[in-house]
Order: structure tokens, then C-alpha cells, then sequence
């Protein structure tokens, strides 16, 4: 919306514009911004019973913070 603004599109005369996930600052743009309300909690569970069905692997790496324990027991 800045962009088109910058460069002088009007919107919703000239460009019309639908966003998603309904973010808190979408109805204090200077055009308050139509958007698609997702309920992420839903979402959220939705996407651990789906995990939690699969047949995974855990990959062990650094981000995970066990390098960090194995250091300390070194010093």
C-alpha cells in the first residue's frame, strides 16, 4: 500500500487491495486494510494432531540449545 502510494495509485479507487492473517495494524492503515481473519489456534492444533500423526524423525542441531550443555559440562 505505501508503494502504490509513493508512487501515486490511489487505493481503493485505483487498486484495489485483500490481505490475510488479519494483523493487528491492518485497521490502522491510512486505508484500513480488508483481510482474511485466521484463527491460529486452530491452526496451531490443526498442524500438531497432523504432526503428530506422521512418522517423523527428530534432527538433533545446535538451534535446539544441546551443544550448549555439553560445553558446560567441559568447563
Amino acid at each position: 500500500m505505501a508503494s502504490l502510494a509513493s508512487q501515486g495509485v490511489c487505493v481503493p479507487q485505483e487498486m484495489r487491495i485483500v490481505g490475510i492473517d488479519d494483523v493487528k495494524y491492518a485497521s490502522l492503515l491510512p486505508v484500513p486494510l480488508t483481510t482474511q481473519h485466521q484463527n491460529c489456534a486452530d491452526i496451531g492444533a490443526m498442524a500438531m494432531a497432523t504432526m503428530l500423526q506422521l512418522q517423523t524423525n527428530t534432527m538433533i542441531r545446535k538451534s535446539c540449545g544441546t551443544h550448549l550443555s555439553r560445553q558446560n559440562k567441559l568447563t
